[in-house]
């Protein structure tokens, strides 16, 4: 009866001799669940060795010559990707500081012409007062003036000229206050910018991740498409 060195081996050993080790391996069980292997076809073991020793060393030079190096290859590609990335990042940051200190030269460039204008404003204003301050300074030299001249007229000995009847319309012109303002700077009032320019400050910068094989099948099928037309 056949012995067996263990369930997954699958050597054949003659039970005649016994003291001799297996020299057989069957090809056909996929595992040891029978008594017998009557009927299956059985091969020497040093030619089983050979075909798997065989077998065993073309994986290893596929692992040595072909995915060893294809995945190094792939490690090398994948540290230029995180190389250029950051590359990459480092520009569009760039572009968008850039972009960002033109938008600031632009608000400040807009401030100063606010406050240029605010200041113009401003001399107009202080120019129309500096205009009634001299138009009342003039008149209150021209009332003291008068009132000089009525004071020697009332301490005078009285006269011919005493009793000449005062011009009615002599303080006409001082009933009244001609250019005489109220001013006031409108108040400024801040747009909307900031929600303006987060709307219309551009479009942000986003990552795409897609697989090589698809973007390899996106140029062939670009490169067809261009032998169709």
């Amino acid at each position: 009866m056949p012995e067996y060195s263990s369930r997954a081996q699958h050597f054949v050993e003659c039970d005649k001799c016994e003291e001799n080790p297996a020299k057989f391996v069957c090809k056909t069980c996929p595992d040891c669940i029978v008594l017998s292997h009557n009927g299956h076809a059985v091969e020497a073991i040093s030619s089983a060795y050979k075909e798997i020793k065989e077998d065993m060393q073309i994986k290893k030079d596929e692992i040595d010559k072909k995915l060893i190096p294809k995945y190094t290859q792939l490690l090398e590609n994948e540290a230029k990707k995180s190389s250029d990335l950051k590359k990459e990042a480092d520009e569009i940051e760039n572009k968008i500081l850039a972009y960002t200190q033109n938008i600031i030269e632009t608000v400040k460039s807009l401030g100063e012409r606010a406050v240029q204008d605010l200041r113009i404003q401003e001399g107009r204003g202080l120019q129309k007062i500096d205009e009634s301050r001299a138009e009342l300074q003039s008149k209150i030299g021209r009332l003291k003036q008068t009132r000089i001249q009525l004071s020697e007229q009332i301490e005078g000995k009285p006269g011919i000229s005493f009793f000449k009847p005062v011009d009615g319309k002599l303080l006409q012109e001082f009933e009244t206050c001609s250019n005489i303002y109220i001013y006031k700077l409108r108040d400024f009032q801040p747009g909307p910018l900031s929600s303006t320019v987060e709307v219309n400050f551009g479009t942000l910068p986003d990552l795409s991740i897609s697989s090589e094989q698809q973007a390899s099948l996106k140029i062939i099928n670009s490169g067809f498409n261009y032998l169709m037309k």
